[in-house]
């Protein structure tokens, strides 16, 4: 098997150092829908002459940091990562959306109320990598963080930490992840 290039694997950016960016998102009140907006660092200036810069998305990490729920009952918690604010329903956006890039789901059963957590480790990661080592890439200018609850008697906070690292590609491809992400 030939061996990789670093240019092959980030796209001739020779970013291979993951950022991370954090985005906290707190319900307006307790089982409130809530979006959040979270704009992106993206830089809006050609590379190179026909390149642009966009971001590689290589795993989404969840943090619940209220974790409730009434005693005897079952709360569910759910939140996605778009690129696109549409009003957020009750259930999961479909599927076959592009703007939809990440969905989280959880249910918190509690026989008592919780006990604080001093430390929150990751309630789920989302390993966005394909089978070649390339991430989930996103051209647009914000992120909308879609949170919902029912029956947690709270307003839940969650924390999100994506991990990212810049990638070049040509014109007409940062075009078709603009319009696949905004439309």
């Amino acid at each position: 098997m030939p061996k990789r290039s670093r240019d092959t694997l980030t796209g001739g950016s020779g970013d291979v150092n993951p950022q991370i960016l954090t985005i906290s998102a707190v319900q307006t009140g307790a089982d409130v829908s809530t979006i959040v907006q979270q704009p992106l660092p993206i830089p809006r200036y050609p590379t190179s002459p026909g390149k642009n810069l966009v971001m590689e998305f290589l795993w989404i990490d969840y943090y619940h940091v209220n974790p409730s729920a009434p005693a005897g009952v079952t709360a569910t918690n759910l939140i996605t990562v778009t690129t696109n604010p549409t009003a957020f329903a009750t259930s999961l956006p479909a599927l076959q959306d592009a703007r939809l890039l990440d969905a989280w789901y959880k249910q918190v059963v509690s026989a008592a109320a919780p006990a604080d957590r001093s430390f929150f480790p990751a309630e789920n990661s989302q390993d966005l990598y394909d089978g070649a080592g390339h991430g989930l890439l996103v051209a647009t200018d914000n992120l909308y963080i879609g949170v919902y609850s029912i029956a947690s008697a709270v307003a839940n906070q969650y924390v999100i930490k994506i991990a990212y690292r810049w990638k070049i590609v040509t014109l007409e491809e940062y075009i078709g992840i603009v319009q696949s992400q905004q439309g």
